[in-house]
């Protein structure tokens, strides 16, 4: 046991398939996508490799020891290594016989295979439905593939002399040592020795005879790997022929293969033509003349020149075979039929002839050894030995014949072109004599054919097939590398090559013998594949015109119209004699098979010519000479073979790819009724003639239907070059269009080609892709439009009346949105093909065109789904009778073909074909993806795909592997369908996965359908049997290096799109944070540097970190909400640092926040800003958001009215359903510009016509700009997109996670980006677009700093700086916005606002901030951060002068609503910041600001009185409030009260009749407005106090700022008071039950009057309005007065509500404090009152009467006076002075105990501050804790007011006692009468009192002789009684808690002594008048 463990297997590592696999994945890196930083890896792998190199294809050889281990692994087990586990593990029976099969299999070591099965299982999940073995058998090929494919990409890389690589010079040293190396340690002869041994077909039979191979699938997986190894191996010796040339001991290896080679079925495979073509660049001469110099350098080093014994050796060794050779030939006829001999005869006689031709060029060179000199004198012989064993024959059907010989193979082809043409020029003697022979055997021939006689045997055709080997080459070689150029002089002057090939070519057409002459004619056909071949052709025969030669246009057509004119009489006397001779040979009889032949040739070459170039397809067709489409439309009515007639139709339609032909031939074709279509139905059809009857009688019976499939070639090319058949085609005669035509394809072809016979079964497949392609086109080119469903009638010559044009794709529109035999034809071609193409038969000749037909059927099905909804809609409008249905219900019908309802299925199983046909599979899903977005069948459909498992999987794995090979970028034509197929699999699965319920995109992702989405578990491939899945699929696509950017941005999307679902994010962002580490490695590998990219692909590339950073803002918000902190601080970390790296496995790197934040904030300071080196990924990224404006020029027009075409392109503007980007419409536009020419030529409109052409240029420039116009707005949405999805991330970054993530560094962070952003927005030219949302996160950002700022202070004085740059960004972006931009405006005033609140933040905290920086700080002139701040500010904005308090005031004047608000909250800001200059105040005064905001009072007053219907928007109360805001801080100063009343403040409010407005709430609050006041919309009430009380407030500041000696307010005050006296008079009348608005409005009310009512000077005018005012006032006063016995005894109201259960706390506590503010505003009152009475102060205004009895018995007097009302008319009585005394006693307990609670509030809070989190989390969370601590703080606050009010109270009822006292005690004098104010008021009862009697509260210079007020009517006892009771009510107890108060509280007022004094004057009157 224990040596067993000593051998382990590590399946991960398996080494038969993973280190190949590293290898090749590293060198394709390297190599092939130029990846230079690879290149230390590079070496190293290539060095651990090089013994594998050597070895190649070799594996460790099987051992009894190892085999023992095995058998016993099931009981001692055997050592695992793996990542997830690592020990000893027994293994099953099955699994060690399947390890036995494999090692015998491949002949590899037991433990190998035992790791190589073991990695099969886990790469399971890649190959669904195969076994680990089947699996293991791919992986083992794969790896010997990835090992060949390494060492064939390493040899091209290696530096040579015939191409050059891109990678980097160091590299290619490297790898080129390495090369040499292996090739000089023998590494060729082991290549060939294997490629000898590697034969595919017995190695397929060893894997089946061990039940190794499964279905067809993996047979093709498994065969195509074995080729592709065999032909690396191969290529590998190609290329380094190529590039290095061959020794001479190689050159033999290669020569004695190929000698030796045993064909199979005598063709040649791809490995086998590299190596041939490996041969004959070993042997190539050419390089030597090249230049007209030798070669030096490379050349001259390569061995056939430097080893003199290289010729002589390589001449030996072929002339040694030359007797055998001979044999072979000589013996040919007798064994004829053996192939072998023929292709190994072939085979050296092309050896021979490219020798020859080196030899040949060789004795050209003048440095040449004797030996190699000598040899070259044998050239002649070897050519001829060649010659005559058909060399030209063989390369002609060996070579250019076999599959692996294409055109992408550049080095084959010019090798090839290297032997013709070298033969042509270095031989012109041997040419010149096989054409000489070649004639004499044409002669001979035509001899014999004449007498009738057969040719002998022995007649060479060397120059035949070498004139059929230059056309059938030069054809394959078409116009991909232009070689064929050089036989038609192109250049000026032409080379002397060039003279040589032209001389040959034209000498070869001369007196040509007519057996030569086909043969010719496909020289010239196959030399014009290319426009400027064709155009030489054309011209080269028109010339020999001119001279009579047979082979020239004028003798071509001049012969085929003599055919014409000589067939068109032979009209047979009836139809059985017609289908007598068709049924035989089709043939005339006057036409030889030579000359059919020759015919077949002249119309091919008229196809090539007239296909390769439209220049020449013009002159043919438009010659009048040779009226080539009336002679070739004339020979098919004539009797000629159907072979004949095919190529005749196939040179018509070349001639119709020109819409200037195609007009031309449509109506010829017409005419000629080569398809009756006039009026013959039926068999009638069939009698008459045409095609029809060549289809029914000819081509069936023969079983191959060449004319069918040429005959809509035809059609298929007239409908490409017309786009539409010709409305008008028939006119006259019958029903005009193209419906006989269609009717025939579709009626006669379409349906009936399954059921006719087919000699070969390929040709089915043909006809129905010819059918299909036109079907296709004309669907395709078919704009669905109203015009087409509406029915017009048209009249005939005959006068029958017919149905007009109808498009034909209208009508295959209505057939394929029906259950007709088309759509079901369609389908059954779809289900048949693929069960075919599911059986991966290669080789068969049916391939090909069975996938034309099958991927043209899928695109009719896609262009009816992307049509289908226009025509229904505009059949829905035109109410047609047509009943249709959508094709998505159509498909899920019953399939005709299998019996299941199963087409969809069946069509999506086509995307298990993306390997072998990526554009089956392309169209294929955008089916599925069509007809799964609709969400009415989603249930159904899943039903269907869930259906069979095994289907369902095929059809997971071909969308799974379509996905991943979209990272496969590369290009060609191939790799772009790939790329498709990836974009549209990834569309599908956007489009359908947010539809509501669970579908195919949902099982498609891995999502468990069968139960709640959100419950499932992802979980990464292999474990618990999870396959993969498209969402495994675009993981690894993103993982990718090398992934197209547009597919990335794709797959961004979708997981965006999984993320932001609701059903599908848990499962998915559970997956990518835990399984995939997504969100971490994506941004750190993220790049914001793209300086080499273009626009195009920068904008892509945003697209993709668009979609990430949305879905990183939701990851982050949940990771938040989640409380996962650490990767949450994970994320942060990566989001603010800008060099972490990601490891894998380890997750981020080691930084943390420490690092990424607090070791660079400091520093950014320090710079401008900060060096982008430097910034943070989330401000790089910003930095990827370009601001600037792109500019889309004027478009200049000459012939149309820029005007109108402008507003065309409005009008075609559409915008996208999901991004919202609007663009135009091109092709609506392209159509309505062409309308316009159509009907200005036909009216003639636009005066003198403008030529056609110039006005189509003209729409080509229309055009191009609408194309700009899209490109500049998609490129703006992107710039939108991206910068909204860094807004998210960052407001989830600062708003959203926890504050602890980012520490006390969130200022800083802010700061920084703010700068970033505010910097972008103020360069020059920015986008409009991105302004306004940039202002919006600057007010954001700005929210952030401000409660940053706010909850913290301003601790650190490192963003001082930062801050200033901020506040001059906003004041430029508010100076610089144009007014447009109202949006941007207002955010920044928002941004601006907050600024301001920040500088008052802390100095709102503190009331006397110069008290709490100490004396030593005022002294020393220290300031605090705020301060500092709010200083700086307003340096920085003064220092914009005017013009920013300009712009402000206007927008606050006459902006926008929101602008307007936020500008007036700005200079209320602005004006509390620096109130001592009232710089602001005085720029509105003097600019009239001032006076416009009062009169916009007036003039919004009845906005506002509709304002108060709740139905009203809110936005004008908003206005007023801010209005009123500011007018309040304004009036804080004496100068800004002053200014306002002198601009007519209190008149304008006066006017104001919304004031009057004042709702019923004499019975409290309604059910409505209860109901309202519950939600957002205030009720009426609310919307009323919302006006009032900012008016109140304002008329207390005015108040407080000018004094009580300024009498000139208080009356402008009054007067407003006066003005509006009704609802002023209800509120102080009160509620039957008071609420706590009505209190909050009555305290402000009360706090005006008693600072205006008790200090209005009335004027002693008798004037009526004066008059009048005095007298409201007076009543005001009176009503004023009633509410000190119900306010003033605070104590019965704190019982009440307590006694109230229906108060909430905070309620109950607001109302507490209004009560105790009225009750101070009543003792003000009184307190005024009775100090302004006279300045005598012998005199008191008595208000209260002479008794303190009451005071004795507290809780008596206390029900008295809340029982009755002393101030109402019944009440004769004034109140008790006891009310203020036990005012004064109450007032002093509670002071003293809200002096406690404060004490008590004030060290919780301190503790609460100071505690630590351990302290803090024992009370619960932090929000918690941070809740608990503000609860505590407004507590505080509220516990200050009300301390404050207390003390008011207090002071007040003293003096006013004090004050009584003194006048009852030693002034007032007793009499019998009452004359106080309270008697006064009861005799204005009981007797009118005159309207001029003053006032009683006038002051004593209007009123003299005191002694009439003194006879006071106080009698003796009530005086005696008061001095008896005064010293037992203010006792001395009293006292000293006065003092006690004095010292604990009153000492930190500036009142401080005032309370002592009072209590002191007490004690003296109580003393001297009681005692």
């Amino acid at each position: 046991m224990a040596a067993n463990t000593k051998l382990f297997v590590n399946p991960e590592q398996c080494r038969l398939w993973r280190p190949y696999r590293e290898l090749h994945s590293s060198v394709t890196d390297a190599i092939i996508n130029g990846n230079s930083l690879v290149q230390g890896d590079l070496e190293l792998i290539l060095r651990k490799h090089r013994t594998s190199f050597l070895q190649v294809m070799q594996t460790n050889p099987k051992t009894s020891q190892h085999r023992k281990l095995i058998d016993e692994a099931n009981k001692e087990g055997i050592h695992i290594v793996s990542s997830s586990h690592s020990g000893t593990c027994k293994l099953d029976d099955a699994t060690i016989a399947e390890t036995l099969i494999i090692s015998d299999l491949f002949n590899i070591n037991e433990l190998e295979a035992l790791e190589l099965l073991l990695a099969g299982e886990q790469q399971m999940t890649h190959y669904p439905g195969l076994t680990r073995g089947l699996v293991a058998v791919l992986l083992f090929h794969d790896g010997r593939r990835c090992l060949a494919t390494s060492l064939r990409m390493l040899v091209q890389a290696s530096a040579g002399r015939r191409y050059s690589t891109n990678i980097s010079r160091d590299m290619q040293a490297f790898i080129t040592e390495y090369t040499n190396q292996q090739m000089s340690d023998g590494l060729l002869n082991r290549i060939l020795g294997h490629l000898s041994e590697l034969d595919n077909k017995k190695l397929l039979e060893k894997l089946s005879e061990q039940r190794a191979l499964g279905d067809a699938k993996h047979r093709h997986q498994v065969t195509s790997l074995i080729e592709e190894t065999r032909q690396s191996l191969a290529d590998t010796v190609f290329y380094w022929s190529c590039q290095k040339g061959m020794s001479r001991l190689d050159t033999l290896s290669l020569f004695n293969w190929l000698k030796d080679l045993k064909p199979k079925d005598g063709k040649l495979d791809g490995a086998t033509l590299a190596i041939l073509m490996a041969f004959l660049y070993s042997i190539d001469t050419t390089s030597f003349l090249e230049g007209g110099e030798e070669a030096e350098g490379t050349t001259a080093a390569l061995p056939i020149l430097s080893d003199s014994t290289f010729v002589p050796s390589v001449h030996q060794a072929i002339r040694s075979h030359s007797n055998t050779l001979t044999q072979l030939w000589a013996g040919r006829s007798a064994s004829a039929a053996d192939p072998t001999s023929e292709f190994r005869s072939g085979l050296l006689a092309c050896l021979q002839f490219a020798w020859s031709l080196s030899l040949r060029i060789l004795s050209q060179c003048s440095v040449l050894s004797e030996a190699t000199a000598g040899v070259c004198e044998g050239d002649e012989e070897l050519v001829e030995l060649a010659l005559q064993q058909d060399v030209f024959k063989f390369i002609y059907d060996c070579v250019v014949k076999s599959p692996s010989f294409t055109v992408e193979e550049e080095f084959y082809i010019r090798k090839l072109h290297s032997l013709i043409t070298d033969f042509i020029c270095h031989m012109p003697l041997k040419t010149k004599e096989l054409r000489d022979i070649g004639e004499d055997s044409a002669r001979i021939l035509l001899t014999h054919l004449q007498d009738g006689s057969e040719p002998p045997n022995s007649l060479r055709k060397d120059f035949q097939h070498f004139l059929c080997l230059i056309g059938d080459f030069y054809a394959l070689e078409s116009n991909e590398y232009q070689l064929a150029e050089e036989f038609w002089c192109v250049e000026r002057p032409p080379s002397p090559k060039q003279v040589s090939l032209h001389k040959f070519l034209r000498l070869a057409g001369e007196l040509i013998p007519p057996p030569l002459f086909v043969p010719y004619l496909k020289m010239l056909e196959g030399l014009s594949s290319s426009e400027t071949g064709a155009i030489h052709c054309f011209n080269l025969l028109k010339t020999n015109g001119e001279h009579s030669s047979t082979v020239s246009w004028d003798h071509i057509f001049s012969s085929l119209n003599q055919y014409f004119t000589s067939l068109r009489h032979e009209v047979a006397s009836n139809e059985s004699e017609r289908v007598r001779l068709a049924s035989r040979n089709h043939m005339a009889r006057d036409i030889t098979e030579h000359e059919l032949a020759g015919l077949i040739a002249v119309c091919k070459l008229i196809t090539q010519v007239s296909t390769q170039s439209p220049q020449v397809r013009y002159a043919i067709a438009d010659s009048q000479q040779w009226l080539a489409p009336v002679i070739l439309f004339g020979l098919l009515g004539c009797g000629v073979s159907i072979s004949l007639k095919s190529e005749i139709l196939r040179a018509l339609a070349a001639l119709a790819r020109s819409a200037e032909v195609a007009s031309n031939i449509w109506q010829t074709l017409e005419l000629s009724q080569l398809l009756v279509t006039s009026g013959v139905e039926g068999t009638a059809a069939k009698a008459a003639g045409g095609l029809l009857t060549e289809l029914e009688n000819v081509e069936s019976r023969m079983e191959t239907y060449p004319m069918l499939r040429s005959f809509l070639s035809l059609i298929d090319n007239l409908c490409l070059s017309s786009g539409q058949p010709p409305e008008t085609l028939g006119a006259g005669y019958r029903a005009p269009g193209f419906h006989p035509y269609l009717n025939f394809i579709i009626n006669d072809v379409v349906l009936k080609f399954s059921t006719r016979g087919y000699k070969e079964a390929s040709e089915k497949w043909q006809v129905a892709a010819s059918a299909f392609s036109v079907l296709h086109r004309l669907l395709s080119s078919h704009t669905v439009e109203p015009e087409n469903f509406s029915k017009h009638l048209v009249e005939l010559s005959t006068g029958a009346i017919v149905s007009d044009f109808q498009a034909p794709g209208h009508t295959l529109l209505t057939m394929l949105l029906q259950s007709s035999h088309l759509l079901k034809t369609l389908l059954s071609v779809i289900s048949e093909g693929l069960q075919l193409l599911l059986q991966y038969d290669l080789t068969s000749p049916v391939r090909k065109p069975l996938e034309k037909a099958t991927l043209l059927a899928l695109q009719i099905l896609n262009v009816t789904l992307d049509k289908q909804d226009d025509f229904l809609n505009f059949l829905r409008q035109a109410n047609h009778p047509t009943i249709v249905s959508r094709l998505e219900k159509l498909l899920l019908g019953i399939n005709s073909y299998t019996g299941q309802a199963d087409h969809v299925v069946t069509i999506a199983r086509y995307a298990s074909l993306v390997n072998l046909l990526p554009n089956h599979a392309l169209h294929a899903v955008c089916i599925t993806g069509t007809v799964c977005r609709q969400p009415a069948i989603q249930t159904e459909l899943l039903s269907l795909f869930m259906a069979d498992t095994l289907v369902s999987r095929e059809i997971l794995s071909g969308l799974v592997e379509g996905i991943e090979q979209g990272a496969e970028w590369s290009s060609g034509e191939a790799n772009s369908v790939r790329c498709e197929m990836a974009s549209a699999s990834i569309k599908f699965l956007l489009d359908t996965v947010n539809l509501p319920s669970t579908n195919i995109s949902h099982f498609l992702l891995g999502f468990n359908v069968h139960k709640p989405l959100f419950q499932t578990d992802l979980q990464i491939p292999g474990q618990t049997g999870v396959y993969r899945t498209c969402l495994h699929a675009v993981l690894s696509l993103m993982e990718c290096d090398h992934t197209p950017p547009a597919l990335l941005e794709l797959a961004y999307h979708l997981i965006y799109t999984l993320c932001s679902n609701p059903d599908t994010s848990s499962p998915t962002m559970r997956y990518l944070r835990n399984t995939q580490d997504f969100f971490i490695k994506t941004l750190c590998k993220l790049k914001f540097s793209h300086n080499e990219a273009t626009e195009e692909e920068l904008s892509v590339i945003i697209k993709q970190q668009t979609w990430f950073m949305k879905t990183l803002a939701i990851e982050l918000r949940l990771t938040s909400i989640n409380k996962q902190r650490s990767h949450t601080q994970s994320l942060i970390n990566c989001l603010l640092d800008y060099n972490t790296t990601y490891t894998e496995g380890g997750g981020r790197g080691s930084a943390d926040l420490s690092r990424t934040v607090l070791s660079h904030t400091s520093q950014y300071h320090s710079l401008e800003l900060f060096h982008s080196s430097m910034k943070s990924r989330l401000l790089q990224f910003l930095d990827l958001v370009s601001f600037h404006d792109i500019g889309l020029g004027d478009i200049m027009l000459e012939h149309f009215n820029t005007t109108s075409v402008m507003q065309v392109l409005s009008s075609c503007e559409e915008q996208a359903p999901e991004s919202g980007l609007v663009s135009i419409n091109i092709p609506q536009v392209h159509q309505l510009l062409v309308q316009e020419i159509n009907l200005a030529q036909q009216g003639n409109s636009m005066g003198p016509l403008a030529h056609r052409d110039v006005l189509l240029a003209e729409i080509k420039q229309i055009l191009a700009y609408a194309v700009e116009w899209n490109t500049v707005r998609e490129a703006v949405n992107v710039r939108l997109q991206a910068f909204d999805s860094w807004r998210q991330v960052t407001e989830v970054l600062l708003s959203g996670c926890p504050a602890e993530c980012l520490g006390d560094k969130r200022p800083d962070i802010i700061v920084n980006i703010l700068n970033a952003l505010i910097r972008k927005c103020l360069q020059d030219g920015c986008l409009d677009d991105l302004i306004s949302p940039a202002c919006g996160v600057i007010l954001s950002l700005m929210a952030n700093l401000r409660q940053s700022v706010f909850k913290d202070g301003l601790r650190d004085t490192n963003i001082d700086n930062g801050l200033q740059v901020i506040l001059k960004g906003i004041l430029n972006l508010i100076v610089t916005s144009s007014g447009s931009l109202q949006r941007a405006r207002a955010n920044l005033y928002g941004a601006l606002l907050y600024y301001l609140q920040m500088c008052e933040s802390e100095l709102s905290k503190d009331t006397n901030p110069l008290a709490s920086r100490g004396v030593f700080g005022v002294l020393e002139g220290k300031q605090s951060a705020t301060e500092k701040l709010a200083k700086e500010a307003l340096h920085v904005i003064y220092g914009f002068g005017d013009a920013i308090l300009e712009v402000i005031c206007r927008d606050a004047c006459d902006g926008l609503n929101v602008s307007r608000m936020l500008a007036l909250s700005c200079l209320d800001s602005l004006s509390a910041l620096d109130p001592p200059s009232c710089h602001v105040l005085r720029f509105m005064s003097s600019h009239g600001y001032i006076r416009h905001l009062l009169e916009s009072l007036v003039q919004s007053d009845s906005i506002l009185v509709q304002s108060l219907d709740p139905a009203q928007p809110l936005r004008h109360l908003y206005i007023y409030e801010s209005t009123m805001s500011l007018l309040s801080r304004l009036a804080m100063t004496a100068q800004g009260a002053s200014a306002l009343l002198n601009s007519g403040l209190m008149m304008r409010l006066a006017e104001c009749s919304v004031y009057d407005a004042k709702p019923n709430l004499s019975h409290g609050l309604s059910a409505a407005d209860s109901m309202d006041c519950e939600g957002f919309n205030p009720s009426v009430s609310s919307r009323y106090r919302q006006i009032l009380l900012p008016c109140l407030k304002l008329c207390q500041t005015v108040l407080i700022s000018l004094g009580t000696e300024n009498e000139n307010a208080a009356d402008q005050v009054m007067k407003f008071i006066v003005a509006h006296g009704d609802v002023f008079h209800s509120t102080l009348r009160g509620q039957t039950v008071e609420t706590c608005d009505s209190l909050e409005e009555l305290s402000l009310l009360t706090a005006v009057l008693c600072r205006a009512a008790s200090f209005t000077a009335v004027s002693q005018s008798e004037e009526e309005r004066e008059l009048m005012f005095r007298g409201q006032v007076s009543r005001i006063q009176r009503r004023l007065g009633s509410l000190i016995s119900k306010y003033l005894l605070v104590d019965d109201w704190m019982k009440m509500f307590g006694a109230q259960e229906s108060l909430d706390e905070s309620e109950r506590c607001r109302m507490t404090v209004y009560v105790h503010e009225i009750a101070a505003n009543i003792s003000t009152y009184c307190r005024n009152v009775v100090a302004n009475s006279t300045h005598d102060p012998s005199y008191c205004r008595v208000l209260f009467g002479p008794s303190l009895s009451e005071a004795l018995d507290q809780g008596d007097f206390t029900s008295k006076s809340t029982s009755r009302d002393y101030w109402s008319s019944s009440s004769l009585a004034p109140p008790s002075l006891s009310l203020m005394v036990i005012q004064i006693k109450q007032a002093s307990a509670k002071l003293l105990d809200a002096l406690d609670d404060h004490k008590q509030l004030q060290t919780r809070l301190d503790s609460l501050s100071d505690c630590s989190e351990a302290v803090r989390g024992e009370t619960g969370s932090d929000a918690v804790a941070i809740e608990t601590k503000q609860e505590v703080r407004d507590r505080l606050e509220r516990q200050t007011s009300i301390i404050q009010l207390l003390c008011l109270i207090l002071e007040n009822s003293l003096y006013i006692v004090w004050r009584h006292l003194d006048f009852y005690l030693t002034n007032c004098i007793p009499e019998n009468r009452d004359t106080s104010l309270f008697r006064a008021h009861h005799s204005s009862v009981s007797s009118m009192r005159h309207l001029t009697e003053k006032s009683l509260n006038v002051s004593s210079t209007e009123q003299d002789k005191p002694k009439s007020i003194i006879s006071s009517g106080i009698t003796q006892e009530e005086l005696d009684t008061l001095k008896e009771t005064t010293p037992s009510v203010i006792d001395e107890p009293l006292l000293q808690k006065l003092a006690a108060i004095e010292q604990c509280y009153a000492s930190k007022r500036t009142h401080f002594g005032y309370i002592g004094a009072l209590s002191r004057r007490l004690r003296r009157l109580i003393n001297l008048h009681c005692c």
